[in-house]
């Protein structure tokens, strides 16, 4: 079953970005299994990112929160 997930971006997400995106990247990696796409949220600009969209291929919800727990 596909999960989509959406999330938006704290106010101080872009430090927290920069230190975190090597381990976030090595996590997305590691669940190429049920990774099926992701990818930033932007500003219409395109110059800030606010978020993030991912989709998951797992079969509950709980499987879903649990991809989403393990990052970050």
């Amino acid at each position: 079953m596909l999960w989509a997930i959406s999330r938006a971006a704290a106010p101080n997400f872009a430090a927290m970005r920069e230190k975190g995106l090597p381990a976030h990247l090595d996590y997305l990696h590691s669940q190429k299994r049920i990774l099926v796409v992701s990818g930033a949220t932007l500003t219409d600009d395109g110059k800030e990112v606010i978020g993030s969209l991912l989709i998951v291929n797992v079969n509950s919800r709980a499987e879903a929160r649990a991809f989403v727990d393990g990052d970050w």
